[in-house]
């Protein structure tokens, strides 16, 4: 017997009543809240007390290398030949040597006071650092008379420092330089933990600095055949001071539960004022005793500036807590720049000829030397 084929809307009937309940119980599975998952919230590293806010001491020696760039005192000038076939004996007095200070070690301090909050671990911490330095040099060569100025192989100092820059030539130069810093960080961070080893503190806060630069040239000659004496000397004076916006981020390595490898990078812009002062003054006679240039003037110079810092420092560090008291000892490297810190201003030319004594025909700009304090540093720190 011949059977009856289903009609195509049969067909399509029977599929949509088969997947109506399917329908259905999807829609009530998307209408269900999926529960919230909370954040997973990164452990703070350090001393935590859960009824007081925890304090942070911390006392650190400091022996560093104080270095300011563009600060060379003197130029050695010699006598050479210079002079062709038909002037064979002429001369000329050549620049050969920059006289550099020797830069020196000495100590500072940095003191630190904060305390880690109850407030998700954040800490807020102060500390001070001073720095002082200075160094002195002297060179003396033969005296010169007016003969031995034309003889090839004599040497002499100018200074480009002095009233009248490169010009009087002496036998004798000395100078010093010192150098007294002072900086106050104020900062706000949170030191946590971003794997099982590795710790990291972001930071951003305010700083301020004041500084005070002195540096002296003085150089004579002493009287000779022809060429009379001659005393010259500049005392210089800056005064530095600025206040500004600090950020910057530290971290440690934990090697071991005891040990770990820190580093830190940060930098800093103040806004401040520089006043410069210089006193110079000279005092020349001639063969016979004459005065023939005495003078002296003071020269200033007030200034408001930026004063970029960039700091940064790297060492090891071991730590170990004792009952309710978390201690730590780090042994590293700083380095500190304070770029074109040196504003001191020096000459570009001299007399105009061997009768001009007006002190009107040099220019005096700005060194624009950076200051470099780096070396080594102690540091303790208890956290309670």
């Amino acid at each position: 017997m011949k059977q009856k084929k289903s009609s195509p809307l049969k067909k399509a009937l029977f599929v949509a009543a088969a997947l109506l309940p399917l329908a259905v119980q999807a829609s009530e599975n998307s209408n269900q809240k999926v529960p919230h998952e909370r954040a997973t919230i990164t452990h703070t590293v350090g001393f935590r007390n859960a009824d007081r806010p925890a304090v942070i001491i911390d006392a650190e020696f400091l022996w560093w290398y104080g270095e300011i760039s563009n600060l060379s005192y003197a130029i050695k000038r010699e006598v050479r030949l210079t002079g062709s076939e038909t002037a064979p004996t002429q001369t000329a007095i050549v620049p050969i040597r920059k006289e550099e200070f020797d830069w020196d070690w000495n100590p500072g301090v940095r003191i630190g006071l904060g305390v880690i909050t109850s407030l998700d671990g954040w800490d807020v911490y102060a500390n001070w650092t001073y720095y002082h330095t200075s160094e002195r040099e002297s060179e003396t060569l033969a005296p010169v008379d007016a003969v031995a100025r034309g003889t090839p192989g004599t040497q002499m100092f100018t200074s480009p420092w002095f009233i009248q820059p490169n010009s009087q030539a002496y036998n004798a130069i000395s100078a010093r330089w010192g150098l007294d810093f002072n900086r106050v960080d104020l900062e706000l961070g949170r030191n946590f933990w971003v794997s099982d080893e590795l710790s990291v503190r972001p930071m951003a806060g305010v700083t301020g600095f004041w500084a005070d630069l002195d540096f002296k040239v003085h150089a004579n000659r002493l009287q000779m055949i022809g060429i009379g004496a001659s005393t010259e000397r500049s005392d210089f004076n800056q005064d530095s001071w600025g206040a500004g916006l600090l950020a910057g981020l530290s971290s440690a390595w934990h090697l071991t539960r005891h040990f770990s490898l820190y580093g830190y990078l940060e930098m800093a812009l103040t806004y401040g004022k520089q006043s410069i002062k210089r006193n110079a003054s000279i005092n020349t006679v001639d063969q016979l005793g004459n005065p023939t240039l005495q003078y002296a003037t003071t020269l200033r110079d007030d200034r408001y500036y930026l004063q970029p810092f960039i700091d940064l420092g790297m060492g090891i560090r071991f730590e170990n807590t004792f009952d309710s008291v978390r201690a730590m000892l780090d042994a590293g490297w700083e380095f500190h720049s304070l770029l074109k810190f040196n504003q001191l201003f020096r000459g570009t030319r001299g007399r105009l000829s061997e009768n001009d004594n007006s002190i009107t025909h040099s220019d005096y700009p700005s060194t624009n030397g950076n200051l470099s304090l780096s070396g080594f540093v102690l540091k303790g720190r208890l956290e309670f």
